[in-house]
């Protein structure tokens, strides 16, 4: 077992401790929910909240820092596709530390403690290298996280592994959220350097929640018959990689991640520079997108637990497109704003559920690396929007980016019928 909580022996029902009897009652109702034994969930996803604070509130910057910086559009790419490219070397190493050493929980304290150090630095420098440099790495410390705190969920909650993942994801929305709105209303009076320096407040006090939630969970190594070691690790990653169907899910994952990137990185700039929106409404705005994946995902996530995850994942990619589409062609402004949500609903209702997949065609051991290869995909993937996008915006308009990432994402749809094995786990496997 991972360096997942362990309770201590009276834990109630619905616990990871007697996760055998409590976890088909826990599915017994059709809507997902949290109980009392759940601390161990909502400590982990408090703390991804907190790694996406950085990012989301960077988000509503970008505008600002692109003026700031007198840099095209293409530039802008260019900086976000760094990131991308570190994302990717960084995923699959990220889940082969947890595999291996077997410390998840520390790794999850040392990722939240260094996430919003490159975005401080950012705020104090005028050097074009250095601030291409600091965005090459800011999401280092958010990538680390992902593979130890899935794994963890994984191991924790093997019948509700998708709502699980689904509430891990609920904690980067709740991130992502609360972010763009703050500050929207901050650049009132602050200036986008000001905010990057101001903002390890929230971070500090995010800590402190993650601290609170884990403080009563007593933590203890994964054993050392059941970790890996370094040879026969080996032996299963060259199968892992050699997966079909971790490799079609991997590409899942990189299309839907074109998909946001493009997204974050253009939505802002188009309702700033196009449709003229004032700081706090585009705050607004992009809160909207974020918050409707609040309400998608533990829905997606639980309901994926029942019907498969195939489905989920078929629905979700192809209502991204259409929302894309409608959301260019749409002049009203009511049904802009529900578009947008709707485009949100869709696209962020399948992260826990491709998370959910991944963990489940690798074996236990290796659920670290299967998360880090699914989030290498989509670091690479994803990387790629930026950059073809803002290429696109340069030479035939904001628009056709839009247009772009629909066609993408409605492509990739195909890959979800190539995809075996798609069977949720029964209730009468508790420890499927």
């Amino acid at each position: 077992m991972s360096d997942a909580a362990r309770t201590v022996p009276n834990d109630p029902p619905g616990s990871p401790g007697q996760r055998t009897s409590a976890a088909p009652r826990a599915r017994a109702g059709w809507l997902p929910r949290i109980g009392r034994g759940d601390g161990p969930m909502i400590g982990i996803s408090v703390g991804h909240a907190m790694t996406h604070w950085y990012p989301g509130a960077f988000l509503v910057l970008l505008p600002y820092f692109a003026e700031d910086l007198g840099l095209t559009l293409t530039q802008v790419g260019l900086l976000i596709g760094l990131r991308s490219v570190t994302s990717t070397l960084v995923n699959l190493p990220g889940g082969m530390i947890v595999d291996i050493v077997g410390r998840p929980t520390l790794i999850m304290g040392l990722a939240i403690a260094g996430a919003g150090i490159p975005y401080l630095l950012l705020g104090l420098t005028t050097n074009f290298i250095l601030i291409a440099s600091l965005l090459a790495i800011v999401g280092v410390g958010n990538l680390l996280y992902h593979p130890a705190a899935l794994s963890s969920l994984s191991e924790l909650y093997p019948t509700r592994r998708g709502f699980a993942t689904a509430m891990h994801s609920l904690g980067a929305s709740v991130g992502d959220t609360i972010a763009p709105f703050a500050v929207g209303i901050a650049l009132t009076w602050l200036t986008w350097r000001e905010i990057t320096i101001a903002n390890v407040v929230p971070g500090l006090l995010m800590a402190l929640i993650f601290w609170r939630m884990m403080r009563r969970v007593r933590v203890s190594d994964r054993r050392a018959e059941t970790r890996p070691n370094v040879r026969a690790y080996g032996r299963g990653l060259r199968a892992l990689l050699g997966n079909r169907n971790m490799l079609l899910i991997a590409l899942l994952g990189g299309a839907r991640a074109m998909a946001q990137n493009g997204l974050s990185v253009f939505l802002p700039i188009y309702l700033t520079a196009v449709a003229g929106l004032a700081p706090l409404l585009v705050g607004t705005y992009l809160a909207l997108v974020q918050g409707a994946g609040i309400v998608s995902g533990p829905l997606s996530g639980g309901l994926s637990d029942r019907i498969g995850r195939r489905p989920m994942i078929a629905v979700g990619m192809v209502s991204t497109s259409v929302m894309l589409v409608a959301l260019m062609a749409l002049r009203v402004e009511w049904l802009f704003v529900l578009a947008l949500a709707l485009v949100g609903f869709f696209l962020y209702s399948m992260t826990p559920v491709l998370n959910a997949w991944a963990l489940e065609v690798a074996p236990p051991e290796l659920g670290g690396t299967s998360i880090g290869i699914l989030f290498a995909a989509q670091s690479l993937l994803g990387g790629l929007a930026p950059v073809a996008g803002g290429a696109i915006a340069d030479a035939y308009g904001l628009q056709v980016t839009f247009y772009f990432i629909a066609a993408t994402i409605l492509v990739a749809n195909l890959l979800v019928l190539a995809v075996k094995d798609d069977k949720p786990p029964r209730l009468s496997e508790p420890g499927a």
